[in-house]
């Protein structure tokens, strides 16, 4: 076992100790995005199971009302039963082949599985709604009230968090690409001396700089970088759901942008149920990363809008007299006539 006075019992002490730091400081951050993820879930199953035994039955009672249409009656009635059924409680043609074979039991394509109330809990909470699945019962609706009632308010302070401490990441890495960059061309301006007159590193004395002497101007992350960034993320998942759905590249980027923006219109909405986990990652990371883009531009813009009270401040009464030349001139005095005094007096000296 290594002593105290061995250096590797010493450097061993200090990855300990810098592990635990860092445990410490992303412990909250991790604890709110589970107790998130569980109140999602535990919200989905309960959707689930009061959604999905009503939509067992209305569509049983509706395949029903179709297979028990007989050819005496009027076809203008059957059409009009097909349509709702079809339009309205999602029956398909082979859930009536199923009815009138005898087997009641088969319901296929349902609307409520336990993907697709996953995928509500979760839209519901973010705000998006797609509109896709929806609760058709009393009850439904109610807890869908309360649901998002506490869901909304959590999402959105886990998804600021989240954006917040993916703000932070990245302007550390920034700044660490810009002290590398710093470090590279100030080391060869001093290994190089000829080359000095071709930048702004003349002025050391030292034969060699280390990492630590470099100190980066923290002046904020340039717009560009950041919308950047946001172009990349919406273009990979366009990518991903243009591979997925078999959408074309430009609807892809539209429903990218529209989930992650949290719009939602519902126009497109992802049919492959194998893939939901991953539209599921792809839509809270990319809230929270526009959450950090706005975060980044708001850090950017948020320096000169606060010179501009100093700036206001600094117009003092002295430099507003200066600025408006008939203040300093010598003034007319008004005073009240009496005994056939002139209105206006003497100019004061």
């Amino acid at each position: 076992m290594p002593s105290e006075a061995d250096p590797r019992w010493t450097s061993e002490v200090l990855s300990i100790r810098k592990f635990v730091h860092y445990f410490k400081l992303s412990l909250p951050h991790v604890a709110l995005v589970v107790v998130c993820m569980v109140y999602a879930i535990l919200g989905a199953l309960v959707f689930y199971y009061i959604e999905a035994q009503n939509e067992r039955f209305v569509k049983s009672d509706k395949i029903q009302r179709i297979v028990d249409s007989t050819p005496s009656k009027r076809l203008h009635d059957l059409k009009v039963v097909l349509c709702e059924a079809f339009e309205t409680d999602f029956v398909t043609v082979d859930m009536i082949d199923y009815s009138s074979s005898g087997d009641t039991n088969e319901i296929s394509n349902s609307v409520w599985t336990i993907q697709s109330s996953v995928f509500f809990a979760i839209t519901t909470m973010v705000t998006i709604g797609y509109g896709n699945v929806v609760p058709m019962t009393a009850e439904g609706r109610l807890l869908c009230i309360i649901f998002a009632l506490f869901g909304c308010p959590l999402a959105i302070i886990t998804i600021g968090n989240l954006g917040k401490f993916l703000s932070e990441t990245v302007v550390f890495l920034y700044n660490k690409i810009q002290r590398g960059k710093m470090l590279l061309m100030k080391n060869i301006a001093i290994r190089f001396p000829l080359l000095k007159g071709l930048n702004n590193y003349d002025n050391f004395e030292t034969t060699s700089l280390t990492y630590e002497d470099i100190v980066v101007d923290d002046t904020g992350i340039s717009a560009f970088f950041v919308l950047s960034i946001f172009v990349f993320y919406n273009a990979a998942g366009a990518l991903l759901f243009t591979s997925m759905e078999r959408w074309s590249f430009m609807d892809s980027l539209y429903f990218c942008f529209i989930s992650i923006s949290t719009v939602g219109f519902g126009d497109f909405v992802p049919k492959n149920d194998p893939w939901y986990i991953i539209l599921y990652c792809y839509t809270a990371l990319g809230i929270a990363i526009t959450t950090m883009c706005i975060d980044l531009v708001g850090t950017r813009i948020k320096g000169p809008t606060e010179v501009l009270p100093e700036q206001i401040s600094y117009y003092d009464e002295t430099k507003f007299e200066e600025s408006v030349p008939f203040l300093n001139r010598p003034a007319n005095v008004l005073h009240f006539p009496l005994d056939n005094e002139p209105l206006i007096s003497e100019e004061i000296e």
